[in-house]
C-alpha cells in the first residue's frame, strides 16, 4: 500500500460509512486480510491501544495506523481523508434528511443491523487471541479466557440494553482489570 491508496482508502471509509462499528472491520480486513501490512495480533493491540487513548478511538486508529505505515505527515493527512467526508455528509443529513419518515427510519435500521454484523464477523476472527497473553507465545489459563468471553457478552448486552455508555465502560474496564489481574 502506497501513501496515495492510503488516503484515498480513508477517504473512501469517510465518506461511505458512519461510526466506530463499521469502520473497524474494514480497516482490519484491509490491513491484515488484503494487504497484509498487519498481523491479526498486530491490529488487536493498535486498536486496544487506540481506545485506551483519550479521543474519539477512530481518529486515533486512523493516525496511528497511518503514521506506523507512512509516517507523521501521511498520519495526519490520512485522519482529515477520514473526517472531512463525514462531516459534509453529516451537514448535508441533518439539512436534508427527513427522519420522522417511517421509510427513512427503516433504512437507518438496516445500517444498524450491517454494522453490527461487520462488528460481529471481526470479533469472530479476532477471537483466536483471547487466549492470548502479553507474553508472545504463551497461552492464557482457560478460566481466563472464559472471564474474558463472559466481560465480552456483557458489554453486548449492555449495550443492547441501552445502559449508559459511561456505566458500560465503567463497568467493563472494572471487570476487565479485575478479570486480568485479581482473579
Amino acid at each position: 500500500m502506497t501513501p496515495r491508496a492510503w488516503l484515498l482508502f480513508n477517504a473512501k471509509i469517510g465518506s461511505l460509512t458512519f461510526g466506530m462499528g463499521a469502520i473497524t472491520p474494514m480497516y482490519e480486513h484491509v490491513l491484515v486480510r488484503e494487504r497484509k501490512a498487519l498481523t491479526a495480533r498486530e491490529f488487536q493491540e493498535i486498536l486496544t491501544v487506540c481506545q485506551v487513548l483519550p479521543g474519539p478511538t477512530l481518529v486515533s486508529l486512523a493516525m496511528y495506523l497511518g503514521k506506523r505505515l507512512f509516517g507523521p505527515t501521511t498520519g495526519v493527512l490520512g485522519v482529515l481523508c477520514l473526517c472531512c467526508p463525514g462531516a459534509v455528509w453529516a451537514l448535508l443529513f441533518v439539512r436534508f434528511v427527513p427522519l420522522e419518515r417511517p421509510d427513512v427510519r427503516a433504512v437507518f435500521w438496516g445500517f444498524a443491523v450491517a454494522s453490527l454484523i461487520l462488528l460481529v464477523d471481526m470479533v469472530v476472527r479476532l477471537l483466536p487471541a483471547l487466549g492470548a497473553t502479553h507474553v508472545v507465545g504463551e497461552i492464557a489459563a482457560p478460566g481466563r479466557h472464559a472471564r474474558r468471553v463472559a466481560i465480552a457478552i456483557g458489554v453486548g448486552i449492555a449495550v443492547l440494553l441501552h445502559a449508559s455508555m459511561m456505566s458500560v465502560a465503567l463497568a467493563g474496564a472494572t471487570a476487565c482489570l479485575v478479570a486480568e489481574f485479581a482473579l
